[in-house]
């Protein structure tokens, strides 16, 4: 009977721990989003979020966002770029062969993305994963509209003493990624 009520005990509370993070979360996710969504040009589509609590193997909270956006991969990227850096952020770009990659801090926020065309797939619970060739987007998939990019972006926590510790090597302002 003891054993019984002592493992009811450890269960109600490690119930009671894990619940109020995933609670507790919520503010994290709400001011992620609201970066994100700064970051995305006006007149976007969004497509889905994945969001990760960092609760379990010591991660901080990340969020990933993916959004259609009229445009070529070089005018996306450089209005991101300018949205992003009005908010407070040290961003540069490289273009890597059929994208163009995203990244900065503000020092306590870091931030990673890249404009891509194709189909973003999903994985089983409808979270988007990634943006592929059309040829090699295996369902279930979204096609980027004719017209427009694919944006991702990604935040998460993590502060460094100076923001472009952050930034990807062989970068360059937005702007200028053509």
């Amino acid at each position: 009977m003891r054993r019984l009520l002592l493992g009811s005990l450890i269960f109600l509370v490690l119930a009671a721990v894990t619940g109020c993070a995933a609670i507790g979360g919520g503010g994290e996710r709400q001011r992620l989003r609201k970066i994100l969504d700064g970051g995305a040009p006006p007149a976007h589509e969004l497509v889905g979020c994945s969001y990760a609590s960092g609760f379990f193997g010591g991660e901080t909270p990340s969020l990933r966002c993916v959004y259609f956006v009229g445009g070529d991969l070089a005018a996306v990227a450089s209005a991101a770029g300018a949205r992003l850096e009005r908010e407070g952020f040290t961003i540069a770009c490289r273009r890597s062969h059929d994208r163009i990659e995203i990244s900065g801090s503000d020092g306590t926020t870091r931030i990673d993305g890249y404009t891509a065309e194709g189909a973003v797939t999903f994985d089983e619970n409808g979270d988007p994963l990634d943006v592929y060739p059309r040829e090699f987007a295996s369902p279930p998939r979204k096609l980027v509209p004719p017209g427009s990019v694919a944006l991702e972006l990604g935040a998460d926590r993590h502060a460094v003493a100076n923001a472009r510790d952050d930034l990807m090597p062989y970068t360059v302002p937005c702007r200028q990624v053509r």
